[in-house]
């Protein structure tokens, strides 16, 4: 049963750490409640964001070169700040394969809300929000000046990442484990053809070893 490819996943993770391992879910709303089932169970008993907390990187990254797929440990969270609307976080953090450690900002709402990215307005107030910074700072739009700021602003390059515990295929893509434990939706039958077969196979492509699933159906 789903219970016991839990129990097994953490057991296993515990022993052969989270870059070994990993759960797939169908859906965000499936990963979100998997995670809150998880973190307790891997000593991690707030809400809220929390040192030795697991995420993993939705998004390629220019400043720390952090890539979509990567996995990350908090080690510190340094301080919290409001711009544009959104909160970042100040933290530092540890890459699980390298081992590298990088301090940078990361954006709250997509971790909370377990997004792959901000939506489209909430992109359009931090560009809006840089613009004006840039401009208070007399540097012209198009410039070189600018581009070169553009790509090295802490703010709109803060890290996108959602928990790492329990993850979707889609925010797995560019990830392999050796071990992956997979949660099958019941309803697999009636999800519909060809999305239903190309999710099957990023699922189980994710493996690179051996690869669980439960035989209940």
């Amino acid at each position: 049963c789903t219970t016991d490819l839990i129990s097994q996943y953490i057991k296993q993770a515990k022993a052969l750490g989270y870059n070994q391992t990993t759960l797939l879910g169908y859906s965000n709303k499936q990963c979100d409640q998997l995670t809150q089932i998880l973190r307790p169970s891997f000593g991690i008993h707030s809400t809220e964001l929390s040192v030795g907390d697991l995420l993993l990187v939705t998004q390629n990254n220019y400043i720390s070169g952090l890539m979509n797929g990567d996995q990350i440990i908090i080690t510190d969270i340094l301080s919290i700040e409001q711009r544009a609307g959104l909160t970042f976080l100040m933290v530092a953090v540890e890459e699980l394969v390298t081992h590298q450690k990088f301090s940078q900002l990361l954006i709250a709402e997509i971790l909370y809300h377990n997004q792959t990215n901000l939506s489209h307005e909430q992109q359009k107030e931090l560009l809006i929000d840089f613009y004006i910074r840039m401009r208070k700072m007399g540097i012209k739009q198009g410039s070189h000046i600018f581009n070169q700021m553009m790509m090295q602003d802490p703010y709109l390059n803060a890290l996108r990442t959602v928990f790492g515990y329990a993850v979707t295929c889609h925010k797995a893509q560019g990830g392999e484990w050796e071990h992956v434990y997979l949660d099958i939706p019941r309803n697999l039958p009636g999800i519909d053809k060809p999305y239903v077969y190309q999710w099957i196979y990023t699922a189980m492509t994710r493996a690179s070893k051996e690869l669980y699933i439960v035989d209940d159906f």
